[in-house]
């Protein structure tokens, strides 16, 4: 695993991840990012890889039932 970003979390989950990281290897607590807004994602990624609904210009869009062949 490169990173991983959360992004908008709930207070319960903040407190859940203080207990759980004690229990994780420093190196994986150090790729994952607690983030507080779509804007933070900056700090991460250019504009051109951000979907919209999340600060970006992608025009991609995640469709899972596609993704997943779900219907």
């Amino acid at each position: 695993m490169g990173m991983v970003c959360i992004v908008e979390l709930g207070w319960l989950f903040k407190i859940g991840f203080a207990v759980v990281k004690n229990f994780l290897s420093k190196r994986t607590v150090e790729k994952i990012k607690l983030l507080n807004t779509h804007a933070d994602l900056k700090q991460y990624f250019d504009d051109d890889q951000l979907m919209k609904e999340h600060g970006g210009t992608a025009e991609w869009e995640y469709d899972g039932a596609k993704e997943y062949a779900f219907e």
